[in-house]
């Protein structure tokens, strides 16, 4: 498209105006005005044969006020939430507010550059916006993995010429080294936990490598007592009070290997019977005001545990038990790194974990089963190197 432009003095500002084609139809003129600030007359010039070229190679991108916190409400609104679950939105919403309680969400969509984006990134990593304490690595890549694609979708509807999260630096993520018990601190863990009401879940969690959702949202309909298997085929999510009154959802597991049948001991039989008889005890004592949902792990009255309340219970055991301190997640590791030191194949372990795959497995435990080949190696030297020495 040929188009035309000048300058012109307006007060201490210069103005363009780009002159198009008319009006097929009616003849007008077709004209557009852009305000240069704090600019002298060659600045002027230089860029007017800029948005000369831009209008004539379609390059033009249209000046708009929207806020870089706009965008990314609208972003998510129209783009993300509707393609999301309702646990996956938590997260989101977490970091949509730290974003937003920062000083770029201020800035305009068109006004933002990478160097303030990198200058935020270094900012926020002392210092987040709305707690006052550090970050971490790991937190700054997920709010980078909120702000980045709606950057990037800005730029693809031609909102913004370039995305500026485009080349920023992220902080290096340390790579988590699981802490798992040695067979002493299981059984003091155990111990510890006998007679109380943690006694069944950290068993399930230790002998079962159970994750926490999974543990909390066990019903008793998939407990197999008479053929001593459990089935595994939901996931409890906490969530916040507008996503559910309860706090927290039921689903599926993300993949379909995590639905599984596990077998289980008779030493975990007998737990399940004792709390199976504790439950319709309390159902019967209770009456209407027992929560008949049917969780294996549960309270007094039927209703289940929220995951970080969970959390806490177990800390606190650990606490004033004098044990390591470690992650009721890790109680998973725990179970997997016994397996994997016992002689139970990376495959196995994988079915039983529920991993989707015995990659992840052997990518996970690498460090469990690197540790084991020096006794292959040994065992090796002693059966074959040795005898024929």
């Amino acid at each position: 498209m040929q188009v035309a432009g000048h300058i012109r003095k307006r007060g201490e500002n210069y103005q363009i105006i780009i002159e198009f084609p008319p009006d097929a139809k009616t003849g007008k003129r077709n004209r557009k005005y852009k305000t240069l600030k704090n600019m002298n007359k060659k600045q002027a010039e230089k860029a007017l044969r800029e948005l000369i070229r831009e209008y004539e190679t379609n390059t033009h991108i249209e000046e708009t006020t929207l806020t870089v916190g706009e965008w990314i409400d609208e972003w998510y609104k129209t783009f993300k939430e509707p393609t999301i679950s309702q646990s996956t939105r938590r997260g989101y919403d977490t970091n949509i507010r730290l974003i937003k309680a920062s000083d770029i969400a201020e800035k305009t969509l068109q006004g933002i550059n990478t160097i303030d984006i990198q200058a935020w990134i270094n900012e926020i990593q002392q210092r987040s916006p709305l707690t006052g304490k550090k970050i971490s690595a790991k937190t700054v890549k997920n709010i980078y993995n909120v702000l980045n694609p709606a950057m990037k979708r800005a730029e693809d509807l031609e909102l913004i010429r370039k995305n500026p999260c485009r080349g920023v630096s992220l902080p290096k993520c340390a790579k988590y080294e699981a802490e798992v018990y040695d067979d002493t601190e299981i059984q003091k863990l155990l111990e510890a936990c006998k007679g109380t009401e943690l006694e069944l879940p950290i068993t399930l969690a230790v002998t079962l490598g159970l994750r926490r959702g999974e543990l909390l949202a066990l019903r008793w309909e998939n407990v197999d007592l008479d053929n001593m298997s459990i089935k595994i085929c939901e996931n409890m999510i906490e969530v916040d009070k507008e996503t559910s009154p309860d706090r927290f959802i039921i689903k599926e597991p993300k993949s379909a290997s995590g639905i599984r049948t596990i077998k289980i001991t008779n030493i975990l039989a007998n737990l399940l019977k004792k709390q199976k008889v504790k439950c319709l005890e309390n159902k019967l004592a209770m009456g209407d005001k027992y929560c008949n949902v049917d969780y294996v792990v549960c309270k007094e009255d039927g209703k289940n545990y929220l995951p970080n309340t969970f959390d806490k219970m177990f800390k606190r055991l650990l606490k004033n038990n004098g044990l390591k301190d470690i992650r009721l997640h890790d109680l998973r590791h725990t179970n997997a790194t016994l397996m994997l030191k016992n002689g139970i194949s990376a495959k196995e372990a994988q079915l039983r974990l529920g991993h989707a795959d015995v990659s992840v497995t052997l990518g996970t435990y690498s460090h469990v089963l690197s540790s084991m080949e020096e006794t292959t190696a040994n065992k090796i030297e002693q059966s074959i190197l040795m005898a024929s020495g």
